[in-house]
């Protein structure tokens, strides 16, 4: 099949201004039968029709509604906040906005969250943790994260957070390597990305 063209005129919609009266659900379940039908109704469907597709081509994925059944896995609707949304189970009237168990969001960026695990790698954290090698961590809020015991030579954790937060990374037996010294304990406090490498022994900054 050729290139359809897209006509220029889907911002007009038929019967926008003109007499439309809704056919009851009855007949719309029908359908035409031998009848002559008023214009009012044909008015409403083309104007029904013209409007859908209108809607379509300003938003690209249609907004969410509470009658629609949507779809596990197949569904996408953009919320009320203007987020694309994705269906993960079948349901109708869950607001997509407010119900995280039915929808989760279709699409990521690099500065979300979960953009951050998905692209870079990162875990998001908002309580104190004992960190797992070779991962890679960011700090929403301030907290405690405790380095592995040992770990295989050149095992790297990696951690990040929010600006203007303060992260305490401890071990339990041994000490932490710094370029000022050595100690249990230490204080992450700088708007920066900080590796701990083990090097067979200790964890070294």
């Amino acid at each position: 099949m050729p290139r359809i063209t897209k006509p220029d005129t889907l911002n007009v919609v038929w019967a926008d201004q003109g007499m439309k009266i809704k056919p009851e659900d009855s007949k719309i379940l029908r359908g035409w039968v031998e009848e002559v039908p008023p214009l009012q109704f044909f008015n409403w469907l083309d104007s029904r029709q013209d409007q859908a597709i209108a809607h379509i081509n300003q938003h690209g994925i249609p907004v969410w509604d509470a009658v629609t059944e949507y779809q596990a896995g197949k569904s996408y609707v953009q919320g009320s906040d203007g987020t694309v949304y994705k269906c993960l189970s079948t349901n109708f009237g869950y607001d997509p906005i407010s119900n995280p168990a039915q929808w989760e969001e279709a699409f990521v960026s690099i500065n979300s969250e979960s953009g951050r695990q998905e692209y870079i790698g990162y875990v998001a954290q908002s309580t104190s943790f004992a960190a797992i090698a070779n991962t890679r961590y960011y700090a929403l809020t301030p907290l405690t994260v405790t380095l592995p015991d040992s770990a295989s030579v050149a095992s790297v954790v990696t951690l990040s957070k929010r600006p203007n937060i303060t992260v305490t990374v401890k071990v339990n037996t041994g000490t932490i390597s710094t370029s000022v010294g050595a100690d249990s304990t230490i204080i992450f406090d700088i708007n920066d990305e900080v590796n701990f490498v083990f090097n067979g022994s200790v964890w070294e900054v």
